[in-house]
């Protein structure tokens, strides 16, 4: 009786790994895109910080000569500010559109009737 539970369980444990063999390979061949991705996004933040790292100093090495540095990067914190102010001019200006789309569309739906309800 135990040898029959025994196989029993192995033939489901084996069954289970036949059924899932192809989602274990998608998932590992996934797996190995994502990781590559990966190492070619640090790679990438690397050269980046590497480059960023040597601007910084030639300009440095500029400002210190007395010499002026050429595409200065705005302070992050004022090229938020300004995202939020575009924002909010855009939201005014959408409200502006949709009020002037409602007067025109109003305008050419005129048929010279007057509404019932006024």
């Amino acid at each position: 009786m135990l040898i029959a539970i025994i196989s029993a369980s192995l033939a489901v444990v084996i069954f289970l790994c036949l059924l899932f063999r192809d989602e274990i390979r998608a998932l590992k061949d996934e797996n190995i895109k994502l990781t590559e991705k990966m190492t070619t996004f640090l790679d990438n933040a690397k050269i980046e910080a590497y480059d960023s790292y040597r601007k910084g100093l030639h300009d440095g090495l500029k400002i210190n000569q007395g010499k002026d540095i050429q595409g200065v990067i705005p302070n992050p914190i004022r090229t938020m500010e300004d995202i939020a102010e575009d924002t909010e001019e855009k939201k005014k200006a959408d409200k502006e559109q949709d009020l002037y789309n409602k007067a025109v569309n109003n305008l050419f739906s005129y048929d010279g009737n007057l509404p019932e309800d006024e």
